[in-house]
C-alpha cells in the first residue's frame, strides 16, 4: 500500500536506516518518547539504567543522527518535540513561559533539555536551517477528548487536542525563520498559566481547545 511504500521501521541509532529515512526530505519532524515514568520519573528512575539508556538514546543519540544525516541530505526544516515536563515546576500555580529556566532532573526532562541543546547546537552549525522545539504540555487522542470535558478536566492543565497538534506540527515544519525556536505551545486559551505567546508570534498558530 502507499503507507508501507514509504515507510521504514527501524531503530533510530540505525546509521544506514536513518540515511535512508532522511534522503531527499525538506523537513524532519521528530517525536520521541522514551523513559518516562510519572511515578517514578524523578526518584528510581536516575537509577534504572534501562530506562536512563533508552531515554538517551531516543532522546539525544536518535535525533543526533537525524539531524546530522538530514542537515547533509539537505534538509533544513526540522521540528523536535519537546515537552513542558522540562520544568521541575510544572504543577506550581505560577504561570510559564520560555523566559524561565528549564530546572527539570528527572530522565525524561533532562533529555528533552538536552535534545533542545542539540537544536540551538544544530542551528549555530547550520545557520541557514530552521528548528523548532515545541515544548508541548499533555498532548491528547482523539479517545482522550471526551475524558477531559470541562467538568472532569484536572484543575490547572490545559490539554492540547489532535486538531490543535496537527495544525502546529504543520506550521512548525513550514516555519521559514532560521535559527533555533524554543518555544511553548499548550492548551490554555486564554494564557492564565501556560501562555502561547511566542509560539504564536513565531508560527502564527494558536490553540483552538475543545
Amino acid at each position: 500500500d502507499e503507507l508501507g511504500n514509504h515507510s521504514i521501521v527501524a531503530d533510530t541509532n540505525d546509521q544506514q536506516a536513518v540515511k535512508d529515512a532522511v534522503a531527499e526530505t525538506e523537513g524532519i519532524i521528530y517525536l520521541p518518547m522514551r523513559g518516562y515514568n510519572s511515578d517514578r520519573d524523578k526518584v528510581t528512575a536516575p537509577q534504572d539504567h534501562w530506562a536512563v539508556g533508552k531515554a538517551f538514546d531516543t532522546h539525544i543519540q536518535g535525533y543526533y543522527r537525524f539531524l546530522c544525516e538530514g542537515l547533509a541530505a539537505g534538509a533544513r526544516n526540522f521540528v523536535y518535540a519537546s515537552t513542558l515536563s522540562v520544568y521541575d515546576s510544572l504543577n506550581k500555580p505560577s504561570r510559564l513561559n520560555e523566559t524561565m529556566p528549564a530546572d527539570g532532573f528527572g530522565v525524561y526532562a533532562i533529555t528533552k533539555r538536552l535534545g533542545e541543546q542539540l537544536c540551538i547546537t544544530a542551528a549555530q552549525y547550520a545557520p541557514d536551517a530552521c528548528i523548532v522545539a515545541l515544548r508541548l504540555a499533555f498532548p491528547v487522542t482523539e479517545d482522550q477528548m471526551d475524558q477531559l470535558n470541562a467538568p472532569s478536566r484536572p484543575k490547572g492543565k490545559f490539554p492540547l487536542r489532535t486538531q490543535d497538534l496537527s495544525r502546529l506540527f504543520l506550521a512548525a515544519l513550514a516555519c521559514s525563520k532560521p535559527g533555533a525556536h524554543i518555544v511553548q505551545a499548550t492548551g490554555d486559551l486564554e494564557g492564565q498559566r501556560w501562555p502561547n505567546t511566542r509560539v504564536t508570534e513565531l508560527l502564527g498558530w494558536k490553540p483552538q481547545g475543545f
